[in-house]
């Protein structure tokens, strides 16, 4: 019976000690000179969305004096996106984006268009997107 007390007491200690061990690690740490701290880099640069509008304005609430004098060329391209985009696909039951080069020549057709100073965004926008079947799916 000695030897099976003896042996269960020595399993004890054993267990106790690696408790001990385990705490002391856990709350003071492993030792030796702490690892510096790495901030993670992406593997891809994070790019701005294109397409993502950043004017808080309405088009029917923006003026072509906003078009030509307070959107910046990356505004105007998104809400040209935006607008050409509907006009293809809610009036000629397009699908789908229309390409950047005619994203760009619309920005620029309505650019030519914002003659009057008070004329609405969407109203210019309109008038480009009739005046031309080049924009039409």
């Amino acid at each position: 019976m000695r030897n099976k007390t003896s042996k269960h007491w020595g399993i004890m200690k054993h267990s106790l000690a690696l408790s001990v061990a385990s705490a002391v690690l856990f709350t003071t740490g492993c030792g030796g000179p702490a690892a510096p701290q790495q901030s993670p880099t992406p593997a891809v640069a994070p790019t701005v969305d294109k397409y993502a509008q950043t004017w808080s304005k309405k088009y029917s609430e923006t003026t072509c004096t906003d078009w030509l004098k307070v959107m910046t060329p990356a505004q105007q391209f998104a809400a040209a996106a935006d607008i050409l985009t509907s006009g293809r696909n809610k009036i000629d039951k397009g699908t789908g984006m229309p390409s950047d080069s005619l994203i760009k020549d619309f920005q620029a057709a309505t650019t030519d268009y914002c003659v009057i100073p008070s004329m609405t965004l969407t109203d210019a926008t309109y008038a480009v997107y009739m005046d031309s079947k080049k924009y039409r799916p």
